[in-house]
């Protein structure tokens, strides 16, 4: 699969979710990924994650995107959950950038940002989810 993914500590009583995507990598692939960390027990929804594209060797297309938006949409997540884009590639980024607007639109409950710095996105994954204020 080229996407891989660990679960590293974070803090007491807190731990997050490193994500790392490899090659080429499109929405069947994310899929794949989110059904494997949802069904994987060590797995807390509420966990922070961080999702390295610095291995990623192109750019999702606007229909791949889209399509992993809303896949991400559909996750059972709670509100603030925290997820973090490491994408140091411009497309990366910009592509990134798009795809966590999308997925707000559509309604994910989870807050996004996207960084160039791993240990920024890092830090930032780290902290505890923020409260739904609605």
């Amino acid at each position: 699969m080229p996407i891989s993914y660990r679960i590293d500590p974070a803090g007491p009583g807190r731990s997050v979710v490193v994500a790392t995507m490899v090659g080429q990598v499109g929405a069947a692939d994310v899929q794949a990924f989110h059904r494997a960390l949802f069904n994987d027990p060590a797995f807390d929804p509420g966990q922070g994650m961080l999702i390295d594209l610095r291995l990623l060797e192109q750019a999702s297309s606007q229909a791949e995107a889209e399509a992993i938006a809303d896949d991400v949409r559909q996750l059972p997540e709670p509100p603030g959950a925290r997820r973090a884009v490491v994408a140091t590639r411009p497309a990366h980024f910009g592509v990134s950038r798009m795809l966590t607007t999308i997925a707000a639109l559509r309604g994910s409950k989870a807050e996004f940002q996207v960084f160039r710095d791993f240990d920024e996105a890092l830090a930032w994954a780290s902290e505890p989810p923020v409260e739904d204020a609605g």
